[in-house]
């Protein structure tokens, strides 16, 4: 039953990414590669100011099995985020004034962080209460409003990052249209800004943001990290890291999102074995990815150059790294799902902070031998391998809460 559910959400949230996929041979023939770079650093920075809105309290949702308790907590989290969108203006304002950012970019970076949050906190809720069909729409949605404005302005007005900054953004309000105004419109709820209910979330969901906050800080910021370090050596190679991105990694993250949201309720209904099937589960993962690796690898293709054009001829030379390293980094869902909702909270910060730690020691190597390296070889082999260490430590942790159980 659980397989069926994945599969059928995996399904219907990768259509928006086959559709993305369908269009980007419009895409990287619209925008060149340095738009494609810098419109990535802009997302990799939303994606950033997102951790800090709502503090990650609203992974509580899912585990929450009173129907007025999740109700409470679920409108919590809403006012939660608005009241900490003060923190994300404030470090605006210094980026703003250190020249770090210009003002634009601080304005898009504060909606996109605004928009991601409100559209997770909402898929959160609809998969515990088991409306996966309705995220699936939005998905679809999302994508087609995206990519038709990204196309339309292009044409219409010229090829820019602003232009693809507000198509992103009216894809992400598109998301809150179809999911935040029917639930307060059957509802009919006021949302409270006081700090009562904040109190109350905080109390009950507390131990999210005390391990799970500072563990998705550590992950987002080493990886924004890294996306620093690739547009300071090049905003053209960031470009190409950007379109390998959204061919591997936005459909394997939608199946990711389909994972996370039903993995865990379904999981702990098996009744024997449950270690075996995480494993199992784990090691079709990798042979999956180590063999479409080894195949482009091997055979030489060149699909992506043939598909997306000239410019983006060495995309091909990086897929199979990137395979490795976004199939390692999406199998190490399962057994941070089962930690995550288990109270072992602790466990997943622990295993953040190792992985932090080894990401760190490559990127001083590679700045140690001034960037004299590929960097889109070097990044994504190194990174993949540090998946594969930290899942022992995860499984490890997860047979513990097994054995306790």
């Amino acid at each position: 039953m659980m397989l069926k559910k994945i599969a059928f959400l995996s399904i219907t949230n990768i259509s928006g990414p086959i559709l993305a996929f369908i269009s980007l041979p419009f895409i990287t023939r619209l925008y060149n590669v340095d738009h494609l770079g810098s419109y990535h650093w802009i997302l990799t920075l939303g994606m950033l100011g997102s951790i800090f809105l709502g503090f990650q309290v609203y992974n509580g949702l899912l585990s929450e099995l009173n129907e007025e308790d999740l109700k409470r907590k679920f409108y919590a989290n809403i006012a939660l985020v608005l009241l900490s969108s003060i923190i994300l203006i404030l470090v605006g304002v210094i980026g703003f004034f250190i020249n770090f950012l210009s003002l634009l970019d601080i304005i898009s970076v504060y909606f996109i962080s605004l928009t991601t949050v409100f559209n997770l906190i909402f898929m959160t809720y609809f998969s515990r209460i088991s409306l996966v069909n309705v995220l699936a729409k939005v998905t679809f949605i999302k994508s087609t409003v995206t990519i038709f404005f990204s196309i339309s302005l292009s044409f219409l007005i010229g090829s820019s990052v602003e232009y693809l900054v507000i198509s992103y953004l009216l894809g992400e309000l598109s998301v809150m249209y179809f999911l935040f105004l029917p639930e307060f419109k059957f509802n009919k709820k006021k949302l409270v800004l006081g700090f009562e209910d904040q109190k109350y979330l905080f109390c009950s969901d507390g131990e999210f943001a005390r391990f799970y906050l500072p563990s998705q800080l550590l992950s987002t910021f080493m990886n924004s990290a890294m996306i620093f370090f690739i547009k300071f050596h090049s905003v053209s190679l960031l470009g190409i890291y950007s379109i390998l991105f959204r061919l591997i990694a936005v459909p394997t993250y939608s199946v990711a999102n389909a994972v996370k949201s039903i993995f865990y309720i379904n999981f702990i209904k098996i009744e024997n074995d449950k270690i075996k099937y995480l494993i199992l589960i784990v090691l079709c993962c990798y042979v999956f990815s180590l063999t479409v690796s080894s195949m482009y690898f091997l055979l030489d293709l060149k699909f992506i150059s043939y598909y997306l054009g000239s410019d983006f001829y060495r995309a091909d030379e990086y897929f199979p790294y990137f395979v490795f390293w976004v199939f390692t980094s999406f199998t190490n869902i399962f057994p941070i799902e089962i930690l995550k909702n288990s109270n072992r909270n602790k466990s997943v910060f622990l295993g953040e902070i190792f992985t932090s730690l080894l990401k760190l020691l490559v990127l001083i190597y590679i700045y140690s031998i001034n960037f004299n390296c590929d960097l889109l070889k070097v990044i994504p082999l190194f990174f993949g391998v540090i998946n594969l260490i930290v899942i022992v430590f995860y499984i490890f942790e997860s047979w513990c809460v097994f054995n306790k159980k």
